[in-house]
């Protein structure tokens, strides 16, 4: 039970040099950039991973959501070609449906880097990158790891049948303790609890954050 390795996740960079999505993750306040960097990761993690943290949209598209604390909710649309995502757009979603210009835009930059080659000017820097200058690369993929592993336990409870009361009994622990552990849209898991819930469901922990 892991969750390693990470998909590759770059920027689109413009033909003038620009990376869009880079310069809009700068520009948001602090505590939503680590919620869209923890959903990011997570999709890097648990890679074909679907909703609520992400959905796939027409042409070849995919939209990571995010409820951010500042109550607004972000998209990231992105392209998954070869074995690696690129992060076309971003935005702030005001309304019910993703806008098409918002998704005419996103579709438009993947045409451009759609080969996803090393010498293609259109791959800009890794998603890495910025949470390492943001000073939440740590933070952001430990907790995205456990939230990974926390999903993983529970399909494995539902495979083998175990309900949240005998989960609890196994762990020596309480239904809301539980309940905590297995949401996964926080990752405040401890890893000592993760691995007890392992064990729990006759599992091995292995959490590699590289």
């Amino acid at each position: 039970m892991t969750a390693a390795p990470a998909i590759p996740l770059v920027f689109y960079r413009s033909a003038s040099g620009q990376e869009p999505v880079r310069e809009w993750l700068k520009r948001l306040p602090p505590e939503d950039k680590r919620v869209v960097g923890f959903d990011a990761r997570r999709v890097q993690l648990g890679w074909p991973i679907g909703l609520p943290v992400c959905r796939p949209m027409a042409g070849g598209l995919f939209e990571v959501r995010s409820t951010l604390p500042s109550r607004r909710e972000a998209r990231l649309l992105f392209g998954f070609h070869e074995g690696r995502l690129i992060a076309l757009h971003a935005f702030i979603k005001k309304t019910q449906r993703t806008p098409a210009a918002e998704l005419e835009l996103a579709r438009r930059r993947l045409k451009g880097g759609d080969e996803m080659k090393a010498d293609n000017p259109h791959i800009g820097s890794t998603f890495e990158s910025w949470l390492e200058a943001e000073g939440i690369a740590e933070e952001v993929k430990g907790a995205a790891a456990k939230s990974i592993i926390a999903e993983q336990i529970a399909l494995e409870m539902k495979r083998q049948k175990i309900s949240k009361v005998r989960m609890a009994e196994l762990m020596h622990t309480s239904r809301a303790q539980v309940d905590r552990l297995l949401d996964p849209s926080n990752g405040a898991a401890t890893l000592e609890s993760l691995v007890r819930a392992a064990r729990a469901v006759g599992r091995d922990l292995r959490v590699e954050l590289v």
